[in-house]
């Protein structure tokens, strides 16, 4: 990247100097950065250091031995000319194939970067230096793995006289580092499963340099099994820390049926709305004492804004025509506004037009064009003081109408309850201007706007509970939520805390669907079903090839 000629021009634009001048001193900046490497990727070689990293994988994972996780990747570039070919792979780009070692922390512990794209991972990771320490003891037991979730292991390294260069599924290599563990630490399904023997090609597998016969069989006492000498046990990691890292018992649906929760909502709109009118539904959701505080916060802004421009400000200014706002004229205000959904004109001031052609008479009998951009420039949710730098890690990027948000959510739980069925999805709102979070999702209907999760009513669509999304440092962290779970487990729990411990049969599709996730919501009687995605841990075997077929 560093070599190519656009890289290195918008680098001199930036730094205010020639891209020449840039490509003169670049070999020097290679130079240090190579001559700094040693000091920053090092393979942990001491006992000390390999005992720290072997600890810190087992925290993690609950695999004993492990020294590190080992895998490929492809950085583009442009190829020399004569040699054009050797860099090509299947994507019809052109790259170099970089080996990389991470430790524990996911810190580069070893990196080889000297290969085109066309070798293949195998080949670079025979040819390397790393194995060759692995094969002669220099590294004791320690364990390499390559850890692709429903591919394929490449290369699974058990150096205890063990190296098997076969290629497996994930399913029996988790298999065989489970095996790695003490007898103790994790307790076998049943004595048959124990006593079950898995049978090995002789071309596939070989030990110590010495090939199995063709029929010969290993039986699960007999496998490879790593001692526990090196790292200390730590009680049940991964039911502590990680749940999904023990394997669960599936069954097949016909022999073992679940108790289903009963439902005790009482779904329904909380108001009796008989002959409730459609202004008596909008007060529902948009009450006065809500009206009031919109009234009170625009009036605050506009003090504000006229006190900090009192010197800027023209003796005929809109702005300096400012009476405060009462709770009457928001409710006009908010009238017209919505009244120019059904109405469409090219601008505001077409509204206020007196032109026989253009004329629509209630607007000007309402309010003033002048006192309608007056109250449309004042309007306020929240008092600015308030609002915290952008910098600091808990600025709030819809801080200014997060109190009309967090109003409509409560309104939502309030007002109406839905029935059993239940659905957790992503919505979003059509909007193209210049906004930090917006989002392009060609799969929509809008592509271009604001992503909404929402909790809806199956039946009706009733949006019951939603939350904006704002980026990667959204903070969804709702209460009782387990400390394992990720972003999209967090989503639900926030969406649907409020109706938990009710019975409701929810249904995601694949983007929330995990075995925790649903474990947790069965603890609080709600059942769950939803789409799966192949590369989610847990699944049993069957399930994923039966997912990809």
């Amino acid at each position: 990247m560093l070599a190519s000629g656009s890289f290195q021009t918008t680098v001199a634009l930036v730094a205010g100097i020639s891209q020449p001048s840039f490509s003169a001193f670049l070999p020097k900046v290679l130079d240090a950065i190579i001559g700094l490497t040693p000091c920053h990727i090092c393979f942990p070689t001491t006992l000390q250091k390999q005992q720290e990293t072997k600890q810190g994988f087992y925290l993690i994972s609950g695999f004993s031995h492990v020294l590190g996780a080992i895998d490929c990747t492809h950085v583009r570039l442009v190829p020399p000319a004569a040699t054009e070919h050797l860099y090509r792979i299947r994507k019809h780009t052109h790259s170099i194939n970089v080996q990389a070692i991470v430790d524990h922390q996911g810190f580069i512990t070893n990196i080889v970067a000297k290969y085109p794209g066309s070798v293949h991972d195998s080949f670079i990771f025979r040819h390397c230096t790393i194995n060759e320490h692995f094969q002669d003891g220099s590294y004791g037991n320690g364990l390499l793995v390559v850890l692709v979730v429903g591919g394929e292991f490449v290369q699974l390294i058990l150096v205890e006289k063990i190296m098997a260069s076969r290629r497996m599924t994930g399913q029996q290599v988790v298999g065989m580092l489970f095996e790695s563990l003490s007898d103790h630490d994790y307790e076998t399904a049943s004595a048959s499963e124990a006593e079950e023997e898995v049978r090995y090609s002789a071309s596939d597998v070989s030990v110590g340099g010495e090939s199995f016969d063709e029929e010969a069989t290993l039986s699960a006492d007999e496998g490879p099994v790593l001692e526990d000498t090196d790292v200390p046990l730590v009680q049940q990691p991964g039911a502590e820390r990680f749940p999904a890292i023990r394997p669960d018992l599936w069954v097949a649906p016909n022999m073992e049926q679940p108790e289903l929760p009963a439902f005790t909502g009482l779904p329904g709109c909380s108001a009796n709305t008989d002959n409730f009118l459609p202004v008596n539904f909008f007060e529902l959701f948009m009450d006065d004492v809500f009206l009031e505080e919109i009234v009170e916060q625009t009036n605050l802004y506009a003090e504000q804004h006229l006190r900090d421009n009192a010197a800027r400000l023209r003796p005929h200014s809109r702005a300096a025509q400012w009476i405060p706002t009462n709770l009457e004229e928001i409710k006009k205000f908010l009238g017209l506004t919505f009244l120019m959904g059904l109405i469409r004109k090219p601008s505001l001031a077409f509204y206020w037009s007196t032109s026989p052609l253009m004329a629509t008479a209630i607007f000007p009998a309402t309010m003033s064009h002048n006192r309608y951009l007056l109250l449309l420039r004042m309007l306020h949710f929240v008092d600015n003081a308030l609002a915290l730098p952008r910098v600091h890690p808990d600025s709030d990027h819809l801080f200014k109408i997060r109190p009309v948000l967090d109003h409509f959510v409560d309104r939502f739980s309030e007002v109406y309850v839905p029935g059993k069925e239940i659905s957790v999805d992503e919505s979003l709102v059509l909007f193209k201007g210049r906004l930090v979070f917006r989002q392009y999702i060609p799969s929509k209907r809008a592509r271009y706007g604001i992503k909404l999760y929402m909790l809806s009513e199956s039946s009706t669509g009733y949006v019951y509970s939603f939350h904006v999304y704002t980026g990667r440092d959204s903070n969804i962290d709702p209460p009782g939520c387990p400390p394992t779970f990720g972003v999209t487990e967090k989503i639900v729990c926030d969406l649907g805390r409020r109706l938990f411990n009710k019975g409701h049969h929810l249904y995601v599709d694949n983007f929330y669907t995990g075995v925790q996730l649903f474990k947790e919501l069965f603890k609080v009687d709600t059942v769950a079903c939803g789409t799966i995605r192949c590369n989610r841990k847990g699944y049993p075997r069957e399930l994923v090839c039966k997912k990809k077929t």
